[in-house]
């Protein structure tokens, strides 16, 4: 599964504002793909801040992950390369 194209879906940082302000246009989410589930995961949680993580996803045609496989993916990942 993880040499298959995946999508990360994502919210920008601005998405994110305090309650109470609202803002002038809607910030509408972000997505980028990649040609391996394994560099989605490493895009989430290497590029994104730890805001726009927290509603990351990433998307295959067969299944949806989570930020929590994510994370659990990613520390696997480099505990195996013993990094």
């Amino acid at each position: 599964m993880t040499n298959r194209a995946a999508t990360v879906c994502w919210f920008p940082a601005e998405a994110y504002r305090p309650v109470g302000r609202q803002p002038k246009s809607v910030v509408w989410g972000k997505d980028r793909t990649f040609e391996s589930v394994d560099k989605a995961v490493t895009f989430v949680m290497e590029e994104l801040s730890a805001l726009e993580r927290s509603d990351a996803s990433v998307v295959t045609p067969s299944c949806l992950i989570g930020i929590h496989d994510i994370e659990r993916m990613y520390t696997a990942r480099k505990a195996s390369c013993g990094i």
